[in-house]
């Protein structure tokens, strides 16, 4: 049951939500505070944990022991309760940045997202995939658009908001946003 939740200073801490990308993440102790999402340490994509490669499955097996485990009167958790009060998986308007393998200064990390959004102005997608992969061991990741704009991650560079495109991609790492995507 721990890895359902956690407490932190008598704060009831959720162990999993769902980030803004749409990807399962685990949180617990070990996690840091001050990430973008507090205490996130993993995101849940392997057979290991649940037994299945699928993310759904994965998803409604936690939905399942959360709403199975908060409305059995006998063995209600009223620290689950208060983790998931939906008795479900929270969904986060925050991205999981998993932690850099590769130390880069700023310098270069700016440098390289320049060239990033330079290939991509050309079409040159195959080299931007070679790049985002090199970027992510540097623990910088490229920001999504999922139909929401967020203030925090986009800037949307037109006054309507019915059909909006990715114009130039933001980038984020654990702790900050480094740039915001541009929206048109």
């Amino acid at each position: 049951m721990d890895s359902l939740y956690f407490t932190i200073d008598h704060r009831v801490i959720p162990g999993y939500v769902i980030d803004y990308s749409g990807r399962l993440v685990h949180c617990s102790r070990a996690g840091s505070p001050s990430t973008i999402i507090p205490y996130s340490t993993k995101h849940v994509d392997s057979s290991s944990e649940f037994g299945s490669n699928i993310f759904e499955e994965s998803t409604d097996y936690i939905n399942y022991l959360i709403s199975s485990y908060t409305k059995n009167s006998v063995h209600c958790d009223h620290l689950l309760q208060s983790a998931y009060p939906d008795n479900r998986i929270k969904v986060v308007d925050e991205l999981y940045a998993k932690q850099a393998r590769i130390l880069q200064d700023q310098d270069n990390i700016d440098s390289i997202i320049e060239l990033y959004s330079s290939l991509f102005e050309e079409g040159k997608f195959e080299q931007c995939e070679k790049i985002e992969d090199g970027l992510a061991e540097c623990g910088v990741f490229r920001i999504p658009f999922r139909n929401t704009l967020l203030s925090r991650y986009h800037v949307n560079s037109t006054i309507s908001t019915a059909q909006l495109f990715v114009s130039k991609y933001g980038w984020y790492n654990q702790k900050r946003v480094i740039s915001k995507t541009i929206l048109c």
